[in-house]
């Protein structure tokens, strides 16, 4: 992958991820069409109204799901990360 972490040198192996990220995906697509079955988009949306007048229900959805992944790793624990998933 042509992706490396700002704070190291490295770059990701994609094989190594493979799997899990097919899985993310996938619960990912699970957990949205669920999103969409539950159809109360409009009175969840009441509670952010901020953030309703810049998203949509779908795209809060996502943001929420993106949101998961922000961390900030000390440099020692990333480089674990890079060479082990």
């Amino acid at each position: 992958s042509g992706f490396s972490p700002s704070t190291l040198d490295e770059n990701l192996n994609g094989r190594l991820t493979l799997g899990e990220n097919l899985a993310d995906i996938g619960g990912l697509g699970v957990a949205f069409r669920a999103f969409k079955a539950q159809g109360k988009e409009a009175s969840n949306l009441a509670k952010f109204p901020t953030l309703k007048a810049n998203f949509n229900a779908d795209q809060l959805f996502f943001v929420g799901y993106a949101q998961t992944w922000c961390s900030k790793y000390e440099n020692g624990a990333l480089r674990s990360l890079i060479e082990t998933n």
